[in-house]
């Protein structure tokens, strides 16, 4: 929390998450009343181990109303998404994927004509499930949501986040 507080009365836009593991569901909420409440505190669902009944994910979506969005795999297969035209993966090579989980190369960024291979192109993935991926869906339309910080899950207006989950 001190680094939170030292981060924030500097003017730095930032967000704070968790995984959502239901044993923790207690310190969780202590963490979003001790945050800043401008300050998204975003949960990741618990993908392996473990089983979100209704009222748990009613009791995240308290804390993150997108919540329940990170719970499912999005089909994706040849739908439209951002990926490898407004955010791409870069290996230490500079070999550059459209996607962190698409294993082929759009190209490289030494490369002088790379800014060529930036462009959108349908998911060849069956879905998608980590707000990495997911989030540059064009159908979940997040990109307004977290509008100038959508990797770093910053949203547009924190109020409005809190309207949709009630």
């Amino acid at each position: 929390m001190a680094k939170v507080r030292a981060l924030d009365a500097q003017g730095v836009r930032l967000s704070c998450g968790v995984v959502g593991f239901r044993r923790f569901a207690d310190e969780i909420e202590a963490l979003r009343a001790e945050l800043p409440p401008h300050v998204y505190l975003w949960i990741n669902a618990a993908k392996r181990g473990e089983t979100y009944r209704d009222d748990d994910i009613a009791r995240f979506e308290r804390v993150d109303p997108l919540f329940r969005l990170n719970t499912r795999e999005h089909p994706s297969f040849g739908k439209s998404c951002r990926a490898g035209a407004s955010v791409v993966a870069v290996d230490g090579e500079g070999n550059a994927r459209r996607c962190h989980f698409v294993r082929e190369p759009i190209g490289n960024v030494y490369d002088p004509r790379f800014e060529e291979a930036l462009r959108e192109r349908t998911c060849p993935n069956a879905t998608c499930g980590c707000h990495i991926g997911y989030v540059h869906l064009d159908e979940l339309e997040l990109h307004a949501t977290f509008e100038g910080g959508v990797l770093e899950r910053i949203p547009r207006r924190l109020p409005l986040l809190r309207a949709a989950g009630s």
